[in-house]
């Protein structure tokens, strides 16, 4: 059967909003407000987290598929949400709303180590996220990926999506109106924090230590060399004594190194 998106101006999608809202505060409401959203934009996989400050974000719903799953849990639970450009808006204040993923990743995201080794790999070939503040220092962040045999997200369905973006944040934000409880979160986000600190710290000189951070987080040579105050050649030489302090060859062997050395206790 040929999938067949609701309209938002008929009977049938005001249906599946009162449906949505009588769900709320029941154990069914995640999975309802997905196939609400489903019914009018198609996607493969859905996530639902919520960010605090000096937490680690904390997994409220998945409907992860399988090909995603253990990167999903090694990876992006483990170390690789510090990179992933949502969480990185979320840590930049950015305000409610609905955002596709051009909206919040830099223009070098393609180019990046977090892509080539997370999200490249898991297969994905767009999202695009709701965020819902709760206070100023938690949010809720509903994304929802295409998987890499289907398109991205059209303009249109963009635009649909955005259209309920109220529904969407009104919806959540009454369902979990309390923070969940995230003391073993926050714990692990500390202990990662400090050990992301010290990669580098006794091997390198203080620029080359800078430079090194600033690449980890997927700035562009020419962005550090204008943050730093320097020449691009002269943050590329840094790399080289970097790489070459390291033992790896290139920035992908020093990213995977810098997993390794990241590697804590599971936040669960």
């Amino acid at each position: 059967m040929t999938y067949q998106p609701l309209r938002l101006d008929t009977t049938a999608w005001h249906n599946v909003v009162g449906q949505v809202i009588e769900a709320v505060g029941h154990n069914g409401f995640p999975e309802m407000l997905m196939q609400a959203i489903a019914e009018i934009v198609p996607y493969d996989s859905s996530l639902i987290v919520e960010f605090q400050k000096d937490s680690a974000p904390i997994v409220l719903y998945d409907h992860i598929v399988s090909s995603e799953r253990e990167l999903f849990e090694n990876v992006w639970l483990k170390g690789g949400y510090l990179f992933g450009p949502y969480y990185n808006a979320f840590l930049q204040d950015i305000p409610d709303g609905f955002y596709s993923l051009k909206q919040v990743a830099r223009d070098t995201f393609t180019k990046s180590e977090y892509y080539k080794m997370y999200f490249r790999h898991v297969g994905q070939s767009d999202m695009c996220s709701y965020v819902a503040w709760r206070s100023p220092s938690q949010c809720i962040s509903l994304c929802i990926a295409r998987a890499h045999f289907n398109d991205r997200f059209s303009s249109q369905e963009l635009n649909n999506l955005r259209k309920i973006e109220r529904v969407v944040r009104s919806a959540m934000l009454k369902h979990w109106q309390k923070a969940s409880r995230g003391k073993k979160a926050s714990t692990f986000h500390s202990q990662l924090l400090n050990r992301a600190s010290v990669f580098g710290q006794y091997l390198l000189s203080d620029r080359e230590y800078e430079v090194l951070h600033y690449v980890l987080r997927g700035q562009s040579t020419k962005s550090i060399a204008n943050k730093i105050g320097v020449t691009p050649d002269t943050v590329r030489a840094h790399q080289k004594h970097t790489y070459r302090k390291f033992g790896v060859r290139s920035q992908g062997e020093l990213f995977s190194l810098f997993f390794t050395h990241l590697a804590v206790n599971d936040p669960t």
